[in-house]
């Protein structure tokens, strides 16, 4: 995309709009249908970190703000009545491509602080350790089965994955080599989740019961501490909150159960005890018209995310589980979210092939990314920098903004 030519694109509206930059400055014309430039009336320039005053724009769009182009080919934040011409043309928001070889689609999505490594798990059966800035894949590992979730728990140097034929291998991340492998021989495992610094494992299986297991210190034992029936269809997501006191599950059957997690350090009894009591979820969420697809806690754990396939959004009190505000724009089933790592912003995944990114104080759609290619994204992921968004395709493509 050449940023010092001008752009013509065909609105719905049958206008048409130039699209001009320098190296400081946007502007914007939009005019009829003839392509002289006279005809054209400067809307609105935008200059780099200046905040302007939109309320002359004869525009019927909503003046929300999303992200759109600087002149320096990044994103920045410009009006969302752009948005509408952005939406119908082939220009396309910017976008860095990161890697591909998955022959499947992704089904796990994580990467580090500073964006030097990156894990997907898809399901062609293999697991990618990714170098994002460099956009190479540096290891390869092939597992049994296809990879239905992953879970990475960066202060012990663990991952977990879990495959359908009941299969959950831990992983090690210096050398990337299973450290330790288990199963439940009774049922599909589909969702995973790490706690307690890396030694409490939770998994969800097919028929909807959440399985605890306890990591030994030197990753080779593993046992299982509380089976916890709950679910009335297969769990579809577990999310653990950073400092391991709550986990929430997602299910298919349209709820999500908040759980109290145990302290550090107990004793096997007092572990087998603490659960004896905690058997149950502390709340239920019910309010989602389709299953859920996919779960968040917030860093402060006060709030709770969650996806589902009526295309919404939901945030939740984790306090007292009930529905604070629901998010809706995109237009088809919602197939991953995540929070900021401030918590100030909210990123989904969608099978309508987009990202939108929103404001979680008032719930407002700030932009939505569109992807170069075809396929749609089904998982997210918002790096801890604060500045990196990373989402996995379903043809097996991991992209990457910088916001």
């Amino acid at each position: 995309f050449d940023f010092s030519m001008p752009i013509y694109s065909r609105a719905p509206s049958r206008a048409r709009a130039l699209f001009s930059f320098d190296a400081s400055l946007m502007r914007v014309r939009l005019g009829g249908e003839h392509d002289d430039e006279d005809e054209f009336e400067q809307l609105l320039s935008i200059r780099r970190g200046q905040i302007v005053d939109i309320s002359h724009c004869k525009k019927e769009e909503e003046l929300e703000w999303c992200f759109g182009f600087l002149p320096n080919g990044q994103s920045g934040w410009v009006p969302r009545s752009f948005l509408h011409v952005f939406e119908h043309c082939t220009i396309k928001l910017p976008e860095r491509f990161v890697a591909t070889g998955h022959i499947g689609s992704v089904s796990g999505l994580w990467c580090d602080a500073k964006m030097e490594q990156a894990i997907t798990g898809s399901f062609d059966h293999t697991l990618r350790l990714l170098a994002p800035r460099k956009q190479e894949v540096q290891r390869i590992l092939t597992l049994s089965s296809s990879i239905q979730s992953i879970a990475v728990c960066s202060e012990r140097g663990l991952m977990a994955a879990v495959c359908p034929d009941s299969t959950i291998c831990v992983v090690r991340l210096d050398t990337f080599e299973v450290a330790v492998k288990f199963s439940d021989p009774y049922r599909s495992v589909s969702s995973v989740g790490f706690g307690l610094q890396g030694a409490l494992l939770m998994t969800g299986d097919t028929l909807g019961t959440v399985l605890v297991w306890a990591l030994s210190s030197d990753v080779e034992r593993v046992r299982l501490c509380a089976r916890l029936p709950s679910h009335t269809a297969a769990v579809t997501c577990i999310a653990v909150s950073r400092d391991s006191t709550l986990a929430v599950s997602a299910s298919a059957d349209r709820n999500l159960h908040l759980w109290k997690l145990p302290g550090p350090g107990l004793s096997p009894a007092q572990a087998s005890e603490f659960w004896r009591t905690h058997h149950s979820a502390r709340c239920v969420l019910r309010g989602h018209r389709l299953g859920v697809t996919g779960c968040a806690l917030s860093n402060d754990t006060a709030l709770v995310l969650s996806c589902s396939q009526d295309a919404s959004l939901k945030l939740w009190s984790s306090a007292s589980g009930r529905p604070l505000a629901t998010l809706r724009g995109h237009r088809a089933a919602v197939s991953s979210c995540c929070f900021s790592p401030s918590d100030t912003f909210v990123l989904s995944a969608s099978s309508d092939k987009s990202l939108r990114v929103w404001l979680a104080a008032d719930c407002s759609c700030l932009c939505v990314l569109w992807s170069y290619f075809e396929s749609p994204p089904v998982c997210c992921r918002w790096a801890d920098d604060g500045t990196t968004i990373l989402a996995a395709c379903e043809d097996g493509r991991i992209l990457q903004w910088q916001v």
